[in-house]
């Protein structure tokens, strides 16, 4: 069921892998981390639609805990600067996805309770999804198309109404956030952890959506400031994609994470090559 109402989901996949040793090289943020990334044997991503800073610090400290020599990419977008994401209190959504413990009944779990109304109107139109074989993912995906397949007007109104959401807030580099931000990275930097903090790409029609609002581009010299009082790199990858690279105004497609993985692995950490087979699916 959960199939149907998630396709994409991975947060379970996601906290076995965080679990078990594997790659070197991990990436966190959200959703356009998520998307923007490729999970690959070289790569693990815990990037989750939706995580908030002190979600992705905390999933960043406890891996750097269990990994001291991993390499980091650390998502940090304008968008985590916005009012649902400055007050989003994500406490036990971590200590799930941390916790080393599988509980019974899932729908009660914090990443999966949010949906639960889905969960019942879905039954309620179909019980007999409570006693068919599971589908795979992929045959409840949606056919992927790209960002550029929508005319102009679309692909305009589709980027003003999503970057109406994730405006930065006035002031927002005074908040507790951004002084948190920066504290947390400086004890990990101080500890010896490899870090590159990354600003994920957006279409072109998000970019001239948000032109006129300073704040985007406040948060993005804010995140290269704290790189350079770091000494870490600043991957800056805001501008660097065509249309056709994107699923949606602000998302990457396949195609595009392909090559964004590509480049954030040259930038941030000097490596020229990525394995292509994954051990764990895109969501």
């Amino acid at each position: 069921m959960r199939r149907h109402i998630l396709p994409t989901d991975s947060f379970d996949q996601a906290r076995i892998v965080f679990r078990t040793p594997g790659p070197k090289v991990a990436a966190f943020g959200d959703s356009r981390v998520n998307d923007g990334v490729m999970r690959t044997v070289d790569i693990a991503n815990f990037a989750m639609p939706g995580d908030s800073l002190a979600t992705v610090l905390g999933k960043l400290e406890a891996w750097l805990a269990k990994n001291p020599d991993g390499k980091a990419i650390v998502g940090v977008p304008p968008q985590q600067f916005s009012q649902a994401r400055i007050h989003a209190n994500q406490e036990k959504l971590l200590t799930d996805f941390l916790s080393d413990e599988d509980p019974w009944l899932h729908t009660l779990r914090p990443n999966y309770r949010r949906y639960l109304i889905s969960y019942i109107r879905t039954v309620i139109d179909d019980p007999g999804l409570l006693v068919r074989v599971p589908r795979e993912t992929s045959q409840t995906a949606d056919t992927p198309m790209t960002f550029a397949d929508l005319s102009a007007d679309q692909r305009r109104t589709q980027a003003e109404i999503r970057s109406q959401h994730h405006t930065p807030v006035p002031g927002f580099q005074n908040t507790t956030l951004a002084s948190a931000l920066r504290d947390r990275l400086q004890a990990l930097s101080d500890a010896g952890a490899e870090l590159c903090l990354v600003t994920m790409p957006v279409s072109k029609a998000y970019q001239a959506a948000v032109v006129s609002e300073p704040s985007f581009a406040g948060a993005r010299t804010l995140v290269s400031a704290i790189a350079g009082e770091l000494g870490v790199p600043h991957a800056d990858l805001w501008s660097d994609y065509p249309d056709d690279a994107f699923a949606n105004a602000d998302h990457l497609s396949p195609g595009g994470a392909i090559q964004a993985t590509r480049d954030l692995l040259q930038t941030c950490f000097g490596m020229t090559s990525m394995t292509t087979t994954q051990s764990m699916s895109r969501p």
